[in-house]
């Protein structure tokens, strides 16, 4: 979901030093939802971890979405920074 700039301007108020540390944060736990994930596709996805599976899928998808949103953030400040 791309941000809208009142939405990034809202936003001035964390530092970017904790948006970086945020991102880094939120990219290692992305990673070990990801691998959990795996771990269970590869022992094969049955009714008894069929439900962990999906809550996996769940995280990962808004890990993405907030890692993006940091993103966006520090690509916007970046570039009111440069002007």
């Amino acid at each position: 979901m791309i941000l809208p700039s009142e939405k990034l301007q809202s936003l001035d108020h964390i530092s970017t030093a904790e948006v970086e540390a945020d991102l880094l944060d939120a990219q290692r736990e992305l990673s070990g939802y990801e691998l959990e994930k795996q771990g269970i596709e590869l022992g094969g996805v049955n009714s008894t971890n069929r439900v962990r599976h999906y809550f996996l899928q769940g995280k990962i998808y808004k890990g993405r979405e907030f890692i993006d949103e940091l993103n966006q953030v520090l690509n916007y400040r970046k570039s009111t920074a440069a002007k």
